[in-house]
């Protein structure tokens, strides 16, 4: 009895010790939430609208806008006036929710704030600038409170022309066409969007992509012909930019020895014409008169030209 009795007393203060040093964490987890809660509930307060404003700002950062572009302020003349030293702005005029590193100059009368890196796709953004650090001015207006949200990232693509770009075998072909996404993707990124096989074979895609990185436009080299008519497949997924897009393509390629027309269009500019689109390149010296028509118009002014396996048809 006394064994028990001491292994109860030893137990006892260990047992009461668990409980409290609970009591301490799960306290702590509580008064932290509220905290936090409290402080993003203060954070997220908009004031843009306060009209007592437009005596000292001007524009701001608003609705939907690039993930590369700065956030900015335009403020009035009489504000940027009482800035003494515009070169060397006070620290943390910027608070950003969700967080973002930066940096922020004065350019004539606009402060852009721009990221180290680029903001996150599809995400709303809430700003509080400190128009207190850079004038004196009332308490309720010290903080200028504003949100904006970044354009969702999506693709689409158009094929332009498929051609055949052995003049003597005929058998291989070249496909080109361009993607445009809805707001700049890397370049690197891009490439990784689309996979394209022949018979299960992978086929070189080569990329270029314009400055503003919006427009990206892609060739489909060494497509092979067969004695039979066979197909390419067109593997599609946005992953890579961000983009919540999947879905395959198939085109046919022709077999070598099948002349056909393969496509028409109308274009417009630079000047307008009709496309039409061979598997093979045209005869040189085959007349094209009275082979071409257009049913319902009168007066049709035509010239035909031969680009390599297309035929162009202008009027006006």
């Amino acid at each position: 009895m006394l064994f028990r009795s001491f292994s109860l007393y030893k137990l006892y203060p260990k047992m009461k010790n668990k409980k409290i040093i609970l009591y301490i964490i799960g306290l702590t987890v509580i008064v932290t939430a509220i905290i936090l809660i409290t402080v993003n509930f203060k954070k997220k307060i908009v004031n843009a609208n306060n009209p007592e404003f437009a005596k000292y700002i001007t524009a701001y950062s608003s609705g939907v806008i690039s993930k590369n572009d700065p956030v900015q302020i335009k403020l009035t003349s009489s504000v940027t006036e009482k800035i003494k030293d515009k070169e060397n702005l006070p620290g943390n005029l910027f608070n950003i929710s969700p967080s973002v590193d930066g940096k922020y100059t004065l350019i004539n009368n606009t402060i852009e704030f721009t990221p180290k890196k680029s903001l996150q796709s599809d995400k709303e953004y809430f700003v509080e600038f400190n128009l207190g650090k850079l004038i004196k001015i009332n308490t309720e207006l010290q903080t200028f409170g504003f949100k904006f949200k970044t354009i969702k990232q999506a693709f689409d693509y158009s094929i332009e022309e498929q051609k055949t770009i052995d003049k003597k075998t005929l058998k291989y072909q070249q496909i080109t066409g361009h993607v445009n996404t809805a707001d700049a993707a890397n370049p690197e990124n891009v490439k990784n969007i689309l996979t394209v096989t022949e018979n299960g074979k992978k086929l070189s895609v080569k990329w270029t992509s314009d400055i503003d990185k919006i427009e990206h436009k892609f060739v489909i080299d060494s497509i092979e012909r067969f004695d039979k008519a066979s197909k390419i497949k067109l593997e599609w997924n946005g992953k890579a930019i961000g983009a919540d897009k999947k879905e395959e393509k198939e085109i046919n390629i022709p077999a070598i020895g099948d002349f056909k027309l393969m496509s028409s269009k109308v274009v417009q500019l630079p000047e307008q014409f009709l496309q039409l689109q061979f598997t093979d390149p045209l005869d040189e010296t085959q007349n094209l008169n009275g082979l071409i028509s257009i049913d319902g118009i009168s007066g049709l002014r035509s010239e035909e030209r031969r680009v390599g396996k297309e035929c162009r048809s202008r009027w006006s």
